[in-house]
């Protein structure tokens, strides 16, 4: 299943309830276990959103591709939980994190996750302040 919820503004509040159907509810979930492709780009998506939703999502093992661009990720404290989610997800294949304000130390927190990561053939982080 392909989801393309780009240029919605849902925000942080709109991403944590997607993140409670997808993540919590797993197992029961037709959704979560069906998808492939997650479009999130231009939603006004913030590292506090983002958190909640590795943390959510890491046992997911169906999501191939997830799209995040446009979104001010790297812009608060809580981007460090990237490293969590790359590192206990299996199933990802491609990630975009495109023009999504990511620092130096943001880079950081991205590479020590791949070290675990099994999966990752594609990273796209052009347009970032690294």
């Amino acid at each position: 299943m392909k989801v393309d919820l780009s240029k919605n503004a849902i925000s942080d509040i709109g991403l944590r309830a997607f993140a409670d159907i997808l993540g919590v509810h797993y197992s029961k979930n037709t959704i979560s276990m069906n998808l492939s492709f997650l479009n999130l780009s231009s939603n006004s998506i913030t590292s506090a959103g983002f958190e909640y939703f590795c943390r959510c999502m890491s046992a997911n093992r169906t999501l191939e591709t997830m799209i995040l661009d446009d979104n001010p990720l790297g812009q608060g404290e809580r981007f460090f939980q990237i490293k969590f989610y790359l590192s206990k997800n299996w199933g990802l294949k491609s990630l975009s994190l495109c023009n999504v304000s990511l620092r130096e130390k943001d880079l950081k927190f991205v590479s020590e996750g791949m070290e675990g990561n099994r999966s990752l053939e594609e990273l796209n982080l052009s347009k970032n302040e690294i």
